[in-house]
């Protein structure tokens, strides 16, 4: 009964989904029927072969010594709103920990702030209302950090 339950709930939240989104329309005017399908994406990536720290983009934030594996940007008019996200790897823990302190040198406050055998775990928003978000896994030394500035 409680595995019926399950799938039941699993098809809701995946039709929920799909139900909330609204339809793309081609150059000529006319959404895309089964056979014409348009391929749309709403952010700009770079690769790890020309991956740098988008430092135009990341406000106040201080380039973290690490290496960039990828940037990927999101405009003002996406869904996700201006947002760049930085992910990199070979950080050292010394090096994320002082970089969560940065953070919060710089006002960033009110959000969570984690830091464990395996995981280092920091967002918050700065008084001008833009967001950051700090992942690091100690084991790895890989994470992500991603910048919101404030709504215009």
């Amino acid at each position: 009964m409680k595995k019926w339950i399950m799938y039941v709930l699993i098809m809701v939240l995946i039709f929920s989904l799909t139900a909330c989104s609204k339809p793309t329309t081609s150059e000529s005017g006319t959404t895309p029927d089964a056979t014409q399908v348009e391929v749309q994406t709403e952010a700009q990536a770079e690769s790890a072969e020309n991956a740098v720290w988008p430092s135009e983009r990341m406000g106040t934030l201080t380039e973290p010594q690490c290496k960039i594996v990828s940037v990927t940007q999101y405009e003002a008019d996406s869904m996700a709103g201006k947002l760049t996200i930085v992910a990199y790897a070979e950080m050292s823990q010394e090096t994320a920990i002082k970089f969560v302190e940065s953070l919060t040198t710089l006002g960033f406050a009110d959000g969570v702030s984690l830091s464990g055998e395996e995981k280092i775990i920091f967002s918050g928003t700065a008084n001008e209302q833009s967001t950051v978000n700090f992942d690091y896994d100690v084991k790895t030394k890989m994470g992500n950090i991603s910048f919101a500035p404030p709504k215009m």
